[in-house]
């Protein structure tokens, strides 16, 4: 075909090197910050690659400009994007008390001075789930120093609530799910964890976050995940009920504050680095999570 029309697109700066016939049907296009050829009439691909190759070496400055505005723009989206690598253990627990003190505090007065009169915590429920979630913190820290993992607290999911810890390492990638009863005694079987006799649904819960977290990070970050849902259980102490152990079910660990970077020794899916550092710098972006 003769007199292919090649132009730039019209936006500013323009990304795409746009081929036409002379009646203005798209033939294909040159992708200006890849140099990648794209065509849309494969009975004059040879044309239209040749078209678009001839302005691509004639105008290599052209290129430059369009891949420096581009990287600009980028590091300018990048710039605006919540780094959640900053969140401490508990954030989403302790935002959650303060949001409902705040109501407490306008349509209850009287009730939100209780605390400071009798000398106790604001938000207790919220507060003391806090608490387990840094204690395990703490109990990951050693971890975390030795570069086995890459870990990241109070990731917020589409929808609402957040997995309490994600840890990014060659291992694999685990969700682990924080639950602290410091007054009662617990039964962890196959088949559900018991506080004081009644059976939780934290292995249902943990195993949902897990398949979410596998989801998004696939799609982010590009590389086939499948996160390992982990219950880690604050106990143990001299005036805490220890833990009593019936098994647990294969899919999910379960660990205490006391074992769980040993319970983790158990995760072996072998990412490469590469990997590791690409699914880490997509969980540390609010956007990943829709936020």
């Amino acid at each position: 075909m003769a007199d292919i029309k090649v132009n730039p697109e019209t936006s500013d700066p323009p990304s795409l090197l746009l081929a036409n016939s002379p009646e203005g049907e798209e033939l294909g296009y040159l992708d200006l910050k890849t140099g990648t050829i794209t065509i849309e009439a494969i009975e004059h691909a040879t044309e239209v690659a040749s078209a678009l190759t001839r302005w691509y070496k004639g105008n290599r400055d052209a290129i430059e400009h369009v891949r420096e505005a581009s990287a600009r723009e980028q590091a300018r989206k990048d710039a605006e994007v919540v780094d959640l690598s900053g969140n401490r253990p508990g954030h989403d627990t302790h935002r959650r008390a303060e949001s409902t003190w705040e109501r407490i505090r306008k349509y209850e007065p009287r009730y939100a001075r209780m605390p400071e009169i009798l000398h106790l915590d604001k938000g207790k429920p919220w507060i003391k789930s806090s608490k387990g979630e840094e204690k395990i913190a703490r109990a990951l820290k050693k971890a975390e120093k030795r570069g086995q993992w890459k870990i990241l607290h109070s990731v917020p999911l589409p929808g609402g609530g957040d997995v309490d810890h994600l840890l990014i390492g060659r291992d694999g990638v685990v969700v682990v799910n924080t639950r602290y009863y410091p007054k009662a005694w617990m039964t962890v079987t196959p088949y559900g964890i018991y506080v004081s006799g009644a059976r939780t649904r934290t292995y249902e819960q943990v195993r949902r976050q897990a398949d979410r977290v596998s989801e998004i990070l696939t799609k982010a970050a590009r590389v086939p995940t499948k996160a390992v849902p982990c219950v880690a259980l604050v106990n143990g102490g001299l005036f805490r009920p220890e833990v009593r152990w019936a098994g647990s079910p294969k899919d999910v660990i379960v660990a205490t504050n006391w074992n769980i970077r040993r319970a983790l020794c158990q995760v072996d899916q072998g990412l490469t680095e590469t990997q590791v550092k690409r699914l880490y710098e997509a969980a540390r972006r609010a956007t990943t999570w829709g936020k």
